[in-house]
């Protein structure tokens, strides 16, 4: 579906050793780890930008 997709597409936008997560993996994840806002970012297929968030260790 949309969010294995807009998954698979942030993992290609990623350098090495970031991980970035969208919307939706966002609020299922929120208060397991710290997270900072990385803003909207194009995402290819997708109309419009798309809000991510970087996964900090």
């Amino acid at each position: 579906g949309d969010t294995v997709n807009v998954a698979a597409r942030l993992e290609q936008i990623a350098k090495g050793g970031e991980i970035i997560i969208g919307k939706q993996t966002y609020r299922q994840s929120q208060g397991r780890f710290r997270m900072q806002k990385k803003g909207k970012l194009r995402v290819k297929n997708k109309a419009e930008p798309v809000m991510c968030y970087e996964v900090l260790r």
